[in-house]
Order: C-alpha cells, then structure tokens, then sequence
C-alpha cells in the first residue's frame, strides 16, 4: 500500500460511519471478531482425559520396582560395599547417571570401573581442543595446538 492509497482510505474511514468503517478495517487487517471460549469446559473435558487409574498403577509399579532394587541392595555387606564404592567411583569420574545402571546390572566395582573409564573415553571424542588468545599472541600456530593435530593425524593411520 503507498502513501496516496493510506491517505485516501483514511479519509474516507474518517469521513464515514466509524464503528462499521472500524470493524471493515480491522476485519481486513485480519482481526475480526473473536469466539468466546467455555475455559470450564475445556477444563472438564482435560480432567475427564486423564486415566487416573492408569497413573496410580504406573505409581505402584514404580514404588514396587524401587523397593525390590533397595531390597537387593539390603542383600550382603560385599554387595553394599560394592555399591558404595560404584557411587564413589561414578561421583569421582562425573558420572553420577551411571551409578544407579551399573549398581542394577549386579557389576563388581572393578568392572564397573572399566565401564566408567570407556564411556569418559567415548564421550571425550565429541570434544575439541580450544585455544584461547590473547593480547599477547603473536598470531603464529599455537604448538600446543599444532602438537595435538600431528597426535591426532598418526592416531587416524
């Protein structure tokens, strides 16, 4: 829409009836009029929606497995010194997510141990070395860099 055609549309809503122009101009600006919405019974129709048997046996099942996990653990002495040290060990590496699997699986801490140190091993491949600069760089290749490379291109062969 150019200028002439703002001025002439102006002039004219101005000029008419000004609720009906109103309406006209807002309807082809796209805001016509608004539905009204029963919030009450879009409330009542979620809550009629959820199973809330469903979420107590799921509830239960839970609770159920969880106890039966914390019985396990309650077995032997060997087996909670073995399930404190795989949470030592997991905290110590930074690995807390991997403690509750490992404790379940039934692993030795020595074996639990060699899981840790694969997947630090794994999840170090997703990372970069970065190089920070400074005011005091002298724009050459950073050895330490340069070193890291070569490491890593004999390591590919």
């Amino acid at each position: 829409m150019n200028f002439s055609d703002l001025k002439i549309k102006l002039t004219s809503f101005l000029s008419g009836d000004l609720k009906a122009e109103t309406e006209a101009m807002l309807s082809t600006m796209g805001y016509g009029k608004t539905e009204t919405v029963d919030v009450e019974k879009i409330k009542a129709d979620a809550i009629a929606t959820v199973d809330v048997e469903k979420i107590k046996a799921d509830a239960a099942e839970a609770a159920k497995k969880e106890a039966d996990t914390a019985g396990a653990l309650r077995g032997s002495t060997e087996t909670r010194a073995s399930a404190v040290e795989i949470l030592d060990l997991c905290a110590l590496a930074g690995t807390p997510g991997m403690a509750s699997e490992l404790i379940k699986s039934g692993d030795t801490a020595e074996a639990a141990k060699e899981k840790i140190i694969a997947a630090k091993a794994d999840s170090s491949l997703d990372h970069d070395i970065n190089s920070q600069h400074s005011g005091l760089n002298t724009g050459g290749i950073n050895p330490l860099l340069a070193s890291c490379q070569k490491a890593a291109d004999a390591a590919k062969k």
